[in-house]
């Protein structure tokens, strides 16, 4: 399986995320709390089931302040939803057509919006749910996947696909289901 390289320093880079820089910054550094929580070093392999097709992806980072920021982030489940955030934002760029261009209100089901990424105007062209767990068993996992997919149905007027990123970090792993 070949695997894509995935720098998480790219959350930083608005034109490559859609995210505001400071938002980017924060994600990035969230995310490398959760992952070096784990024990996992960059470089770390991380295996994503997209539509049922296993993708290989190797993670890098590169913090110089990570184990201060480990120090300072101890709200583990805020720490891992705003990490698994950083993950899934990274993976739709890497693995589909879309970035994300703007956060969603709560009564739409949905954590974000999306774009094409050729799009030259922010018109909504795809809808993002994300959830995260630092350790998750199997049934569970796939139990919360049937769980986000049945939460986006909350904006299936917009007509739009829904994806949905499940990230698990002690392994670490990501669900991605496009709906």
């Amino acid at each position: 399986m070949r695997r894509k390289k995935i720098n998480i320093s790219d959350l930083k880079d608005r034109k490559k995320t859609g995210i505001p820089t400071g938002t980017g910054a924060f994600l990035a550094e969230i995310t490398i709390v959760c992952l070096e929580n784990e024990e996992h070093k960059s470089g770390t392999k991380m295996t994503v089931n997209y539509d049922n097709e296993d993708h290989g992806c190797i993670l890098f980072w590169h913090d110089p302040e990570s184990e201060f920021s480990r120090f300072f982030h101890q709200d583990i489940d805020e720490a891992t939803q705003f990490g698994a955030t950083g993950v899934a934002i990274l993976l739709i760029k890497a693995l589909t057509p879309f970035k994300v261009v703007q956060r969603s209100y709560k009564t739409t089901g949905i954590d974000y919006w999306l774009v094409s990424k050729k799009s030259l105007v922010f018109q909504k062209a795809a809808r993002l749910e994300i959830s995260g767990n630092r350790r998750e068993k199997r049934s569970s996992y796939r139990s919360r996947v049937a769980q986000k997919l049945e939460q986006t149905k909350q904006s299936d007027s917009t007509n739009l696909p829904a994806f949905i990123v499940v990230v698990e970090f002690s392994t670490p792993k990501a669900r991605m289901v496009r709906r």
